[in-house]
């Protein structure tokens, strides 16, 4: 009877023997496969793993260093632009707007680069400064940097001889009455020391620009009041007189407007050197003699082929 019940008892524990193998591989299939997975999420993720060929597939393509392909950007400029999209430029159909998908360090650097060497040291600290205000009171800020440039060559402590004072070159009268009207202090030693300082004369002086630009509705007029005086501009509207022709201070904020222009070319120029350094480039494959003259077939592997 025992050994009847110990034969019965042999298929069950073979059974359930094969029954555990089978658990047990399937076990190490999933983990197989989760490890895979996981691994080949790795290997498509690492830029290293990515980089490290110089060929993919048949057609050749080389890729260009990891140096070229991602640069490191500091975060708080990298979406830190201005916008232009509201200020009506100097020169009509200026697109002023295209500035607004650079940081504003790149086009600090740009417009640093276009300056002389004389004045391009001085000025730096102040591009910044003067599209703020310049965009504040919607201006256009090329046409206020060149009115800066015109004025005092981006000196701090520009005087001239009708003492006019500062990168803006600002009469202490006029100083007096811009900051009544901003709501100011209006005592002369307050206002001439605010002169002094190079923020607050580029805010009184965009902010006059501004006023000029608003009252006369026209940049040409606006320049010539900047430097002549808005009565003398309206004089020579009413008595029907030209404004700005054969005006050599206009023509000088012109050229160097003209001039701080050229920053379109300029970023257009560098971001396609960019974009083409920083995309996938095509290498086509140079063939060598052997594969003209035939000596790189294997002639019984295509006799073999052939015959199938």
């Amino acid at each position: 009877m025992n050994s009847l019940s110990t034969y019965n008892k042999g298929p069950q524990l073979v059974g359930s023997a094969l029954s555990l193998v089978k658990s047990f591989l399937s076990y190490l299939l999933v983990i197989a496969i989760f490890s895979q997975v996981l691994l080949g999420s790795f290997e498509i993720i690492s830029e290293r793993e990515l980089l490290k060929y110089e060929v993919y597939g048949p057609s050749a393509v080389s890729v260009v260093s990891s140096k070229t392909l991602i640069k490191k950007v500091d975060s708080k400029t990298t979406f830190k632009s201005y916008n232009f999209s509201h200020i009506r430029p100097f020169f009509r159909g200026i697109p002023l707007a295209d500035l607004n998908h650079i940081s504003r360090e790149e086009l600090n650097n740009q417009i640093y680069k276009l300056l002389p060497r004389t004045v391009r040291d001085r000025a730096y600290s102040y591009i910044e400064v003067v599209f703020d205000y310049a965009i504040t009171h919607n201006i256009d800020p090329l046409w206020a940097l060149s009115i800066m440039w015109t004025e005092s060559h981006f000196k701090t402590r520009a005087r001239s001889h009708v003492n006019a004072q500062g990168l803006m070159q600002i009469m202490p009268r006029t100083g007096v009455y811009l900051n009544k009207l901003l709501k100011r202090p209006e005592q002369k030693k307050l206002v001439l020391e605010l002169l002094k300082d190079p923020t607050s004369n580029i805010e009184l002086g965009t902010f006059y620009l501004r006023r000029l630009y608003k009252r006369f509705r026209s940049y040409r007029y606006a320049t010539v009041a900047y430097n002549m005086g808005p009565s003398f501009v309206v004089r020579r509207i009413r008595n029907g007189g030209e404004i700005g022709v054969r005006n050599d201070y206009y023509d000088k904020v012109k050229k160097r407007y003209k001039h701080l222009l050229k920053v379109f070319t300029n970023i257009s120029k560098a971001s396609y050197e960019e974009s083409f350094l920083s995309v996938v480039t095509y290498t086509p494959i140079k063939y060598q003699l052997a594969y003209f003259t035939g000596e790189d077939l294997d002639i019984e592997r295509v006799k073999r082929f052939a015959k199938r």
